[in-house]
């Protein structure tokens, strides 16, 4: 047992006990203030989205220090995803015509997608944004919504509905 103290010695000398990028300072954005449904980032966390209960979607190329709405037609957001480049985002609405939105260019624009409609509460996207994946409450037609195009099409895999949330 003795011999391993050196080796245990060695390996805490190289591992850092000080990670600068996981000792940030917060502040406050120019956020304004509302009912934030999700947020998601970039890999390197230079591009983010957040979605808001009637707020919007809200994006910003400089880790947070500045925030632009961007123009989507949907007001009760639910969750959004990223591509690990920050281009290729998902958007899922819990409007009356519930729909999940996609854009190719970090949320500048928006389009509509081919899922069907439906009360839709999460979505997530693989690192090159081809792959999403979506869930539906929807008492009829409880979910997940799988696409392998970024968007252009959506099968649905039956879930077993939950009692209660």
């Amino acid at each position: 047992m003795k011999t391993s103290f050196p080796a245990l010695a060695i390996l805490c000398a190289l591992l850092k006990t000080n990670d600068s990028a996981l000792a940030q300072d917060w502040s406050i954005t120019t956020m304004p203030q509302a009912l934030w449904g999700g947020v998601a980032c970039s890999a390197d966390g230079m591009k983010l989205v957040a979605d808001g209960y009637a707020s919007g979607i809200w994006v910003s190329t400089n880790r947070g220090g500045t925030w632009t709405a961007t123009d989507t037609s949907m007001t009760r957001w639910t969750s959004v995803a990223s591509s690990a480049d920050g281009t290729k985002l998902v958007a899922a609405s819990q409007d009356a015509a519930g729909a999940i939105y996609t854009s190719t260019d970090s949320g500048l624009t928006w389009r509509s997608t081919s899922a069907p409609t439906d009360n839709y509460h999460a979505v997530a996207s693989s690192p090159d944004g081809t792959k999403l994946a979506a869930a539906s409450w929807e008492a009829e037609s409880w979910g997940i919504y799988t696409s392998t195009n970024s968007g252009s099409n959506w099968v649905r895999a039956v879930a077993v509905p939950v009692i209660g949330y």
